[in-house]
């Protein structure tokens, strides 16, 4: 079995382990089932590759920034959809997919979405492979700067927050994007909200974020359900 982890970024090392780490982690298989292509830093995406699974990591980029890998990597991404691979992009995964397919990506219109903040699933949900356990609510960890603002055509919302209308939604059977980050627990996010706040000053609050910061085990978990998807069909 081989899942393709794209890494679309790094995480500094004061705040956490890297993004492959930490998904690898959570999937919960061994590493030689993990083949690692760091997109922005020139890796190839190779075509003559068999793959059961493909994970799109966070970055801290900007999607409306122009990237010259951006629209060799959603043909590849598109390529591997019509041979039935599961797809699960993150947060920045999360907004390549809604790009390949058609979608557009801006700043969020409804400012800084960052801390532990609660999921509600849609009813569309129940019958999804991937998320339907985790009807009607979840807590999760965010932290984005943009959002997808338009969906691709014949997108499945699953799940939404206050600030953000998609936060997971599903293209077919088995692509995915989710807005939230699964991989991340509670201290990885208190450290992104004290970066944001640095960064962007006045745009957030951070002491009452701070204040609501939990561990959000069920989001961890579907990355292990991720996996045990790709597994089942391998």
């Amino acid at each position: 079995m081989n899942i393709a982890i794209l890494k679309m970024g790094t995480i500094r090392k004061s705040v956490s382990e890297d993004y492959d780490v930490l998904l690898i982690d959570g999937i919960g298989l061994s590493t030689d089932h993990f083949t690692i292509i760091d997109v922005p830093n020139g890796n190839e995406l190779p075509y003559d590759i068999e793959l059961d699974g493909i994970v799109i990591s966070g970055a801290s980029k900007m999607l409306t920034d122009e990237f010259d890998w951006l629209e060799p990597l959603s043909e590849w991404l598109r390529y591997f959809a019509k041979k039935h691979v599961p797809i699960l992009g993150i947060c920045f995964g999360h907004q390549i997919i809604a790009h390949a397919w058609g979608g557009k990506v801006l700043d969020n219109p409804n400012e800084i979405e960052v801390g532990t903040k609660q999921i509600d699933f849609r009813k569309e949900v129940k019958n999804d492979q991937l998320l339907k356990e985790y009807y009607p609510v979840i807590n999760a960890q965010v932290s984005h700067v943009q959002s997808v603002i338009t969906l691709p055509e014949d997108t499945i919302v699953l799940a939404s927050s206050k600030q953000e209308p998609y936060q997971a939604f599903r293209i077919g059977e088995n692509i995915w994007g989710l807005q939230f980050h699964p991989e991340f627990n509670a201290d990885v996010i208190k450290k992104l909200i004290v970066s944001k706040d640095k960064k962007y000053p006045g745009k957030i609050d951070v002491d009452r974020l701070l204040a609501e910061v939990k561990e959000t085990p069920e989001s961890y978990s579907i990355l292990r359900k991720f996996g045990e998807i790709v597994t089942s069909n391998s």
